[in-house]
């Protein structure tokens, strides 16, 4: 998938996100809340879980821009969990988003893991 695509879909994702929480939090709609606690709590649990798994396979190519982008957006969606008062919800994503990114670095910038320091 190339980069231009890449950001389009992080975009898109985020956006989405942020519509459905503005649904929630502005209009009131309890559907969109749903979606919105369970699609986060989801992810925090998977980025706390991912701390503990062992470089394996390939990722996709590291574009650190992208990896910027998604960081500012996990960071105000952080930011707008603990302003509205969901203290525990938006301490387990940052935690989450720390996570995926502590596996994350368990690779090089194109995808493969990093070979153990030979001792």
């Amino acid at each position: 998938m190339n980069n231009s695509l890449r950001f389009l879909k992080s975009v898109g994702i985020n956006a989405l996100a942020a519509v459905l929480f503005y649904a929630w939090k502005v209009e009131g709609s309890e559907g969109s809340g749903n979606i919105v606690l369970f699609w986060f709590w989801f992810g925090a649990v998977f980025g706390i879980l991912a701390m503990s798994l062992p470089a394996s396979g390939k990722q996709n190519k590291r574009i650190k821009w992208i990896e910027r982008f998604n960081a500012v957006a996990q960071l105000a969606f952080v930011v707008a969990f603990a302003y509205f008062g969901h203290f525990l919800l938006a301490a387990c994503c940052a935690l989450g988003a720390l996570g995926c990114r502590i596996y994350r670095d368990r690779f090089d910038d194109e995808g493969l893991p990093l070979q153990a320091d030979a001792k």
